[in-house]
């Protein structure tokens, strides 16, 4: 699976689960839209991170730029959905860790989708 339909699964999976959960329409869309950027933008600069020593020589910022869906990582992804869930439950006025309750079998499922 690329990386691609990887944040796209991951964001419809939360907003799906937060509305499944009735957690309310207006904490689903701030999440999909925090979790899906955050997500990106943390799965890109994880694996810049993480494979430094190996694509500086070769591209050096550009690699941030590169959308190979071989350049992002999954565990960023994973931590930018999780982050932008958090943010999100905070802007609309609900408690963070009882959303993150309900967040998780949507996190769940998608990481299983995602590692098939």
């Amino acid at each position: 699976m690329t990386a691609y339909c990887c944040c796209l699964l991951g964001t419809l999976l939360v907003a799906m689960g937060l509305l499944a959960l009735r957690r309310g329409p207006r904490l689903a869309l701030p999440a999909l839209v925090l979790g899906g950027g955050l997500g990106v933008l943390l799965a890109k600069a994880l694996y810049f991170v993480l494979m430094l020593p190996y694509v500086w020589p070769r591209w050096g910022f550009a690699t941030l730029l590169r959308t190979d869906p071989a350049t992002f990582s999954f565990f960023g992804l994973c931590l930018g959905l999780c982050l932008g869930v958090a943010l999100a439950a905070r802007l609309t006025g609900r408690a963070a860790a009882q959303t993150m309750d309900g967040f998780a079998p949507a996190l769940a499922a998608f990481i299983a989708l995602a590692r098939m």
